[in-house]
């Protein structure tokens, strides 16, 4: 007989657990199935029940109906185990979302501790650049590959705080490149950039304090790529939340926006906040937040590494720009002023 574990391993287990154990725990009952066993006792006993009809010999049709009801009595404990299992699965994910209230609310001491080292200070910022979230080369590449996908001479783009400065380049095809910073734009901080392509960026200031801090620095309706690379992993759900429902404002219809974040929904996202490196954003409900922003998840993206999302505002992507052209001025010499 099947005992019921769901109570004794939520109670005894997940309760005493940090968020990342408890996820692990999470992780490997989600992975309990037995749904293809049954499936294959199901068809078996088809072919059984179809076989019993083709057999006239009175003592083997007795004992194939008795089998055939010893494997439906099995069947059954086996729909059981699954139910159970099954229940075992909610009850896991209840008790996770129960654990994530405290991580949940010590994101805004991260948050608040990051404002507190100066944030907004360049020497900060330039520090932070020295960290790069990309370490693996394939993870780099097609990062980089949907940016290009993304970018057109036929819109502008905004990069809200840059990191590492590895993808600027590939914002160069945009027809204006806005670039959003939370302390005051120093050339330095870009000193990887040519001087010229330094000076056809139009860099803007935001300030978090401010109860909108991008639609009223930004052409609304205007852009047609936001990217944010290593940026909302700093942040909780409330800023995360704010800087989607403005985004979506900023963005033309069919615009997108694309950005990494700290998947807790991964035992090494939740490490990375239990050593208090990034904010603590469940994969999952990063998921509901942007849906109910109006976006519409168009591609994700997650391993121990690093996470990120596509989304699109809904609508058809268009530019009054047609192909651009080349001119010559040409002087005619037979030319005379009357």
């Amino acid at each position: 007989m099947f005992i019921p574990i769901h109570q004794i391993l939520l109670d005894h287990f997940l309760s005493k657990m940090k968020y990342s154990e408890a996820l692990i725990q999470k992780s490997i009952i989600d992975n309990w199935d037995l749904s293809q066993e049954i499936k294959d006792l199901k068809n078996k006993l088809a072919v059984m029940t179809a076989d019993i009809k083709n057999i006239e010999l009175e003592n083997l049709e007795s004992r194939l109906n008795q089998l055939n009801n010893d494997t439906k009595e099995i069947l059954s404990n086996l729909e059981k185990i699954l139910d159970d299992i099954q229940k075992t699965k909610d009850d896991a994910k209840k008790e996770l979302i129960k654990l994530s209230k405290e991580p949940l609310s010590k994101s805004y001491d991260i948050y608040d501790e990051y404002i507190k080292k100066g944030w907004n200070n360049p020497d900060v910022i330039s520090s932070y650049r020295k960290y790069d979230l990309f370490l693996d080369d394939e993870d780099r590449k097609k990062f980089d590959s949907f940016i290009k996908k993304y970018v057109s001479w036929q819109h502008p783009t905004l990069y809200i705080r840059p990191n590492s400065l590895h993808f600027v380049d590939s914002l160069k095809a945009s027809d204006i490149l806005y670039i959003a910073e939370e302390a005051e734009i120093r050339p330095w901080l870009y000193k990887n950039l040519s001087k010229r392509f330094f000076e056809s960026i139009r860099f803007k200031f935001i300030d978090e304090s401010k109860e909108n801090f991008l639609i009223e620095k930004f052409p609304a309706g205007q852009i047609g790529f936001i990217l944010m690379e290593n940026f909302l992993n700093f942040k909780p759900f409330d800023v995360i939340r704010q800087y989607l429902d403005e985004s979506f404002l900023l963005l033309k219809p069919g615009g997108h926006i694309m950005f990494t974040y700290n998947n807790c929904d991964l035992a090494s996202g939740v490490r990375n906040f239990e050593n208090g490196l990034y904010c603590f954003t469940p994969g999952d409900l990063l998921k509901e937040i942007c849906e109910a922003s109006g976006f519409k998840i168009e591609y994700s993206e997650s391993n121990d590494n690093v996470s990120w999302l596509v989304l699109k505002k809904p609508g058809e992507l268009t530019s009054i720009k047609g192909g651009k052209a080349l001119g010559q001025i040409i002087f005619d010499r037979n030319y005379r002023n009357t």
